[in-house]
């Protein structure tokens, strides 16, 4: 099984959420540090037109599709409220990537 990164995009509901956003981005990463099987890291950033960008590695696809489940299902609702408070859910694109193991 090789590692997936996952790349999520997004813009925020209000442009003057941006430090809320930052804060509610280290809960999320203490969170899945904490509770999300195969999750290996998760940096987060916006690009000069507003765009949020967050980078995550997993283990595997099937450990990050698990961790997706549970989050849709309410294992991390709490988190799930404040994301979605936050995020203009309608610019929300979200990629997969299998990385190639030995490059």
């Amino acid at each position: 099984m090789n590692e997936v990164m996952q790349l999520v995009s997004f813009r925020l509901k209000e442009d003057d959420m941006l430090e809320a956003w930052k804060e509610m981005s280290a809960e999320i990463t203490i969170a899945m540090r904490k509770n999300a099987a195969g999750f290996i890291s998760r940096d987060s950033g916006m690009d000069d037109k507003g765009n949020i960008y967050c980078i995550l590695r997993w283990e595997s696809r099937e450990k990050m599709e698990a961790s997706r489940k549970a989050f849709a299902e309410g294992d991390f609702a709490e988190e799930k409220r404040k994301f979605e408070a936050l995020v203009d859910m309608q610019t929300m694109r979200q990629y997969e990537v299998e990385l190639f193991s030995g490059v």
